[in-house]
């Protein structure tokens, strides 16, 4: 362990921060206002502390303003530098107090990140709310975060200019001495604050520093974007939309105006007797699939598919955040799921490009000559040569992976893990049937559709074997039936409630050590609250820590669920509905009998659990039976359950940790150690390629074709402490991004 320095910037600029830490740092206008800093040993014993302000009593650091020696010092010599959210710091120091101001450079090594490390635990992402969570007795001054607000952005004159003069075009901002003073203590005050959460943090686990590093320098290394189409396709989607949106206000009437007017558009449909809660994109292909719609009402509804997607803001959100070298940065944030520790996206959000219906090879066809063109008229020309009107907005839409592109002379390399939860979580259930049928490489989707529809795997089907694909990715995590089968239509398969209830049983019964790891899991939760010891269910281990429940993973990584207590709650199924049975009332339907629905002589009624109502009714109406009114009853059944305060929104409302939930948590948290284990790998390989992106079980890198080969071997060979979990990696060489 070694000395570490806590620093943090105020900062002002014309750059909005949203942009992102590159660029902002990046632009001429990003300017030093101060620094406070704390220097503290190995056992975090404060050293020195202080602020770096203007010695010439101005608003902003100039080159005259160094640093102390003992801060220089500490960096100089390779020291860590910690910050919250240190990828702003360390843009700010790396464009402009290292080269405007002459300080010391800091490596990328060197940093580390508080706020990444909260996330690591478990605590809110924003200095506020962790230390209002955590309850510390150092908190961020809400008074002084108003005015830094105000003066960290230009203002208007009283002439209504953002600028001193004609001349100069030098910002206006908001100064003076008190404010600048007011500025200083607010700064060092979030120091102090930071201080505080880290110290609390350290009371739960260690930070993995390493392991930020890496994703900070691939966070760094950027993706290139192909930014010669990005103005062709921006005009495409302007101009494809003012079509659909003419469209639509001439169907309308006027009363929608665009196809992003989602409210109008539904009170419209409504009074064209189409009733609709949402217009998602599934609801849509519903309601398109419908053979009842009034023309007027269908070609509204056509024109909110085509022109529903997000593909704007997706070019935008590159174009806004593009460095001076073509490369977008910073896409990706540590721990940003908190619960689990896996990887969530930002600014550009490359974690949830929609995919579009068309291939990597005319995506790529229609880019390349997209990119020779110059005039808004010739790219309409080159797309209408490509597809039709209709498809434009899903071509573009196709296109988004597509402007991610290696540098020149380089290939994007992609490989990604076959169904990397489901092989988790068989590994750590172990539930021998999956092990050994993806050990023994066979097709485990056609497996389990042979035992739903009771045939030979030769006969399975391509829509059998989605049925099966379905059970195997959606059931793992307790899913019931009624969401199994509501998420099956959404797929577009027709299935009959007493379908998805036998291949939601089947999947419980033939993969019997799943379902049982759901229930060891949560038991072994309340155990460890309960008892205070520590419970162990396979290689998991649960753990009472600082009014905390822990996780230990295999790889040694803890999850945390703060202020965690067990709570008797009311059973979901304590609540029933007693129909008086009459003289019929033992002749229930074998369907109504799997859905919970009973017939009790005692009492002579008919007993139906609330979430089998909907189906009862609906058997009652087909059969001509007259329901009476029935008696709301409740059991009184209750259950053990833990519960913790999220981090997440709404921050603090406690959430329920059942088995299932437990389950895909740690099954994700697992996966996500492995895709960790794979990138620290890839950075120590001298002969790897170079990491440029990440989502979930997928890694990109730009490097040589033949490279290809090494980043699939580093993937499929499982860490030490994976030993026996069977991996499957498949990889591809393209000349853009794709799927």
């Amino acid at each position: 362990m070694e000395d570490t320095l806590f620093i943090d910037f105020e900062t002002r600029s014309a750059a909005d921060i949203t942009i992102g830490a590159n660029v902002y740092a990046e632009h001429p206008s990003t300017e030093i206002m101060c620094m406070a800093w704390q220097l503290r040993d190995r056992e975090y014993n404060l050293k020195s502390k202080g602020i770096i302000t203007p010695a010439d009593g101005g608003p902003v650091l100039s080159a005259k303003d160094e640093l102390p020696a003992d801060v220089r010092s500490h960096i100089w010599n390779g020291g860590t530098v910690s910050a919250w959210n240190a990828a702003f710091e360390a843009s700010i120091w790396t464009n402009i107090a290292s080269q405007k101001l002459r300080w010391v450079p800091v490596n990328y090594e060197q940093w580390s990140c508080s706020a990444a490390f909260g996330r690591q635990i478990n605590i809110p992402s924003s200095l506020e709310n962790a230390a209002k969570f955590l309850g510390l007795g150092q908190q961020k001054d809400a008074e002084g975060k108003a005015l830094m607000m105000e003066m960290c952005r230009p203002c208007m004159d009283f002439e209504g200019s953002l600028f001193d003069s004609v001349e100069n075009q030098r910002y206006v901002y908001v100064e003076g001495r008190e404010n600048l003073q007011r500025l200083y203590q607010y700064c060092e005050q979030d120091v102090e604050t930071e201080v505080a959460i880290f110290l609390r943090c350290l009371a739960f686990d260690e930070f993995h520093r390493d392991d930020y590093i890496v994703s900070e320098m691939i966070n760094q290394r950027g993706v290139r974007i192909d930014g010669r189409v990005i103005p062709q396709l921006e005009s495409l989607v302007t101009l494809v939309k003012t079509k659909i949106n003419q469209r639509l206000r001439s169907l309308t009437g006027g009363a929608a105006k665009t196809v992003d007017e989602i409210t109008k558009i539904k009170e419209w449909l409504q009074t064209e007797g189409v009733e609709v809660g949402n217009l998602r994109k599934e609801t849509v292909e519903s309601l398109l699939g419908r053979d009842d719609l009034p023309a007027k009402a269908r070609e509204v509804i056509s024109l909110r598919a085509v022109g529903g997607g997000n593909a704007t803001s997706k070019l935008q959100a590159a174009v806004s955040r593009l460095s001076g070298d073509g490369r977008v940065r910073g896409s990706l944030l540590h721990c940003g799921a908190s619960a689990t520790g896996r990887f969530s996206g930002r600014g550009f959000q490359v974690h949830n490009i929609p995919r579009g219906n068309f291939s990597p090879e005319k995506v790529d066809s229609f880019l390349t000559e997209l990119a020779r063109i110059r005039r808004a008229d010739d790219a309409w020309a080159c797309v209408k040569s490509h597809v039709e009107e209709s498809e434009i907005l899903d071509l573009v839409t196709s296109s988004l992976r597509g402007l991610i592109v290696p540098s020149p002379g380089l290939s994007m390399l992609t490989a990604d893990w076959n169904a990397i939860e489901v092989r988790v979580e068989a590994w750590l259930a172990s539930e021998v049937k999956l092990l050994e049928s993806y050990e023994q490489g066979k097709d485990i989707y056609v497996d389990f559709a042979s035992r739903i529809f009771n045939i030979e795997p030769e006969a399975v089907t391509k829509d059998q074997r989605q049925v099966g694909k379905m059970a195997i990715l959606g059931c793992g995590y307790g899913m019931g039936w009624r969401t199994f089968h509501v998420n099956a239509a959404i797929a577009g398969s027709e299935m009959t409630r007493p379908e998805a209830r036998m291949i939601v049983k089947e999947y419980r019964r033939t993969f019997a050590s799943i379902s049982e790891w759901w229930g060891l899991l949560g038991q072994a939760a309340v155990n460890a609250l309960e008892g205070g010891n520590v419970e162990k269910v396979g290689t998991i281990l649960f753990r009472s820590h600082e009014g905390a429940l822990q996780i230990r993973l295999p790889s040694g990584r803890r999850l945390t669920y703060h202020d965690s207590r067990v709570e008797t709650m009311k059973a979901p199924w304590s609540t029933v509905f007693d129909f008086p049975a009459g003289d019929n009332g033992s002749d229930i339907p074998e369907g109504l009998k799997e859905a919970g629905v009973a017939y009790i002589p005692t009492k002579n009624v008919v007993r139906v659990p609330k979430s089998a109502m909907e189906e009862f009714a609906e058997h009652a109406q087909v059969t001509g039976i007259d329901l009476p009114e029935p008696e709301k009853v409740d059991t009184g059944e209750t259950v053990k359950c833990v519960t913790y305060a999220q981090a997440s929104y709404p921050i603090g409302q406690r959430k329920a940790l059942y088995g299932g939930l437990l389950a895909e948590n740690i099954t994700q948290a697992v996966a996500r150690d492995l895709l960790m284990h794979s990138l620290s790998e890839l950075d120590a390989d001298p002969d790897a390629p170079d990491v440029v992106l990440h989502v979930h079980d997928e890694i990109v890198c730009e490097g040589w074709a033949r490279e290809l080969d090494k980043l699939v071997r580093i993937m499929e060979k499982p860490p030490a402490w994976a030993v026996g979990l069977p991996l499957a990696v498949e990889g591809s060489v393209s000349p853009r991004y794709c799927k």
